[in-house]
């Protein structure tokens, strides 16, 4: 058995509460046989549909994939998508009991259309709120009531408004001794200082930094040092695609390589980096083992069409078909 096949297994011992921005990802898969007589825009023969969670509820069933335990907190809609959303989490083993119904807003909708594999379209029903009223008090009761159990928690910010301050120094309070990891959005990056991790990609971690990136590894590293001084951050990870990820811990600077692979879709790989990293580090696993184990996972989720997660099965068959040279400067770490 290889460690990371016993690190794997290991997953299973998760408990992980994630807070955030809930969406249900809708795919209209189709065909283009011509342009429409109407407009210069191609006709979709539609051959199928479904619905996926997406938001923070995809970084929820990214860990339920993996065995793990997971509680989600955040608000749908009154309405027939939320209750679409809640009984496919529910499906896929995630906890729903911190989800609160709110009767006088919309669940957060994406709908994509994809003929083949060309994405032609995002049509998104949002409304941005406030997160305040009786659906955050709900939240933080829930919070509160279970402020024992949890050692990691995930803040997934999709701008949507659950994300404010006032929500996070309340949770940083109950949860004082939870590690912290959040996967940002660039117009809150107020919001995180003094968290144990966040997780932004280059483009973020640039826009968070005010810098401009000329591509080189100087600059970057240039961009994470302050990044980390302004936000007084002990741990940054950022995610390069398909040039894997870059882990600052102890002023130390760790290059993750990843290794060259065919990518279909790369939504939801970000859900996917700080789910593994949070079930990794729940499980009792160190930061850069987590890591190492989120990225093999996200090669396998941008591998596939549309929002997806990755079964500890799918993991491991991609960790033993990974270029021997990458795996032997990895397994040094594991």
């Amino acid at each position: 058995m290889s460690k990371l096949t016993e690190y794997l297994k290991n997953l299973k011992k998760a408990d992980v509460l994630v807070v955030g921005d809930i969406i249900l990802d809708h795919y209209i898969w189709g065909k283009v046989n011509r342009i429409s007589p109407e407009a210069p825009v191609p006709v979709v023969f539609v051959t199928r549909e479904n619905f996926v969670p997406g938001g923070a509820s995809n970084v929820a069933v990214n860990i339920s994939s993996l065995k793990g335990q997971v509680h989600l907190c955040g608000v749908v809609g009154e309405d027939s998508y939320g209750e679409v959303l809640l009984n496919i989490l529910k499906e896929r083993d995630v906890n729903t009991a911190g989800i609160v119904k709110d009767k006088i807003r919309h669940t957060t909708l994406k709908t994509r259309v994809i003929a083949g594999h060309q994405h032609l379209v995002r049509i998104d029903r949002e409304e941005p709120f406030d997160a305040v009223g009786a659906s955050i008090k709900r939240i933080k009761d829930f919070i509160r009531a279970n402020k024992n159990r949890f050692n990691v928690v995930i803040l997934s910010d999709y701008a949507k408004g659950l994300i404010t301050r006032e929500l996070v120094n309340f949770i940083k309070k109950e949860l004082k001794n939870a590690f912290f990891i959040a996967d940002p959005k660039v117009k809150n990056e107020y919001l995180y200082k003094e968290l144990h991790l966040i997780t932004p990609n280059r483009k973020e971690a640039f826009e968070i930094a005010k810098m401009v990136d000329d591509g080189s590894e100087k600059t970057l590293i240039l961009a994470a040092k302050k990044i980390i001084k302004e936000l007084k951050l002990p741990n940054l990870l950022i995610t390069r695609g398909e040039e894997g990820m870059s882990l600052f811990v102890n002023d130390s600077h760790i290059r993750i390589p990843t290794f060259a692979q065919e990518v279909f879709d790369v939504s939801g790989a970000g859900d996917t980096v700080v789910a593994l990293v949070a079930a990794g580090l729940s499980s009792g696993l160190d930061l850069i083992k987590s890591c190492i184990i989120a990225n093999v996972a996200a090669s396998v989720v941008v591998a596939k069409m549309g929002t997806a997660t990755a079964s500890t099965d799918e993991i491991e068959k991609k960790w033993s078909l990974m270029d021997r040279k990458i795996k032997k400067e990895l397994e040094r770490y594991l």
